[in-house]
């Protein structure tokens, strides 16, 4: 598996647990929960960049949250969730895996999207830029 994406999904995992939401990622199989309260992590890679005077390679890309909630229940909670994720996520937070050396940084600040009804939940979605450089 790679890199950028086993530290992307400790970090879902950490967030997800914080908020004692079970979540959802592209590579498991997941049964959404009977209370419809639940995170889904969707990683977008946007290809490379060009780092700096020293020129250095970065990935970038998108991770997406989705905090799913079932309908008629507010926003508030769910809002609440979604801003805990922004947080964790702020720009500038850094992790580094020092076996491979590599670095994933948050590089813009999170942004919080308008409520999404698809009739059977209800939904915020929360983006963050992100890019690695090393290994």
């Amino acid at each position: 598996m790679n890199v950028l994406y086993d530290m992307l999904l400790t970090q879902c995992e950490a967030v997800a647990t914080s908020v004692s939401l079970p979540f959802k990622v592209p590579t498991q199989v997941f049964t959404p929960p009977a209370d419809g309260k639940w995170l889904e992590f969707i990683i977008i890679p946007n290809g490379e960049a060009k780092l700096g005077w020293l020129d250095l390679n970065a990935d970038q890309g998108l991770l997406r949250a989705l905090v799913y909630w079932p309908p008629g229940q507010g926003t508030e909670a769910p809002g609440t969730v979604a801003g805990t994720i922004a947080t964790y996520f702020a720009q500038g937070t850094r992790w580094h895996s020092s076996p491979a050396g590599m670095t994933v940084e948050i590089y813009a600040p999170p942004t919080i999207g308008g409520l999404v009804e698809d009739g059977q939940s209800v939904y915020f979605p929360v983006s963050m830029r992100y890019r690695s450089f090393g290994a």
